[in-house]
């Protein structure tokens, strides 16, 4: 499950960084063509001033005057274009903060969930471990207390040779040796399931 949303989030994070990448291409785009237009315009400004100058129908100070207009067009949309082009860069600026913000704190994220599922997994392995070891113990109190009882009743299998404490194990081989019941016997008594249970 986690895979999955890792798989979502990096295709999440590859279409905006395409998303920033075409948005980057655009501005570009955009500029170039203002820059073309300003060219243009200052062109025609400049053929204006020239065909102004020739005619000297208003004088020179028109001509001044129309000459300082078109200066202070040109100024006021160079200055324009500038803080748009600020502005674009500020904003691609806080973008990009904003997309590696994200990237790290996912980063720290999945780290974390990593972290839970580890934590889960040891502590069943744990409760998996005090769980045989309390199974073990109870399996030896039993054992102490009724194995001695039921030598040459239990069924083959009934204890395991771990089963069989110091002294035991002669008990067994004396019971069995001096008992004259069948050594194997179809049934079992309660004691004797208890400990099969085990």
């Amino acid at each position: 499950m986690a895979s999955v949303r890792e798989r979502e989030e990096i295709i999440r994070m590859l279409r905006e960084q395409e998303h920033l990448e075409m948005a980057i291409q655009q501005e570009e785009a955009d500029r170039r063509g203002r820059e073309g237009a300003r060219r243009a315009t200052a062109e025609a400004l400049e053929r204006q001033l020239e065909e102004a100058a020739r005619a000297r129908v208003q004088g020179e100070e028109e001509d001044r005057r129309y000459r300082d207009q078109m200066v202070s067009r040109l100024e006021s949309m160079k200055k324009r274009d500038l803080e748009k082009e600020l502005k674009s860069k500020q904003k691609q600026k806080q973008y990009a903060a904003d997309l590696k913000r994200q990237i790290e704190e996912n980063a720290k994220r999945r780290q974390k969930e990593r972290e839970l599922e580890e934590n889960r997994a040891k502590s069943v392995f744990d409760y998996g471990n005090a769980w045989d070891a309390e199974v073990a113990e109870e399996r030896r109190k039993i054992v102490s207390e009724h194995a001695p009882s039921l030598l040459g009743y239990l069924q083959p299998g009934s204890l395991l040779p771990s089963d069989l404490a110091p002294g035991l194990a002669e008990m067994c081989q004396a019971k069995a040796g001096s008992s004259k019941a069948p050594p194997r016997r179809p049934k079992c008594n309660p004691q004797c399931r208890v400990l099969r249970q085990y």
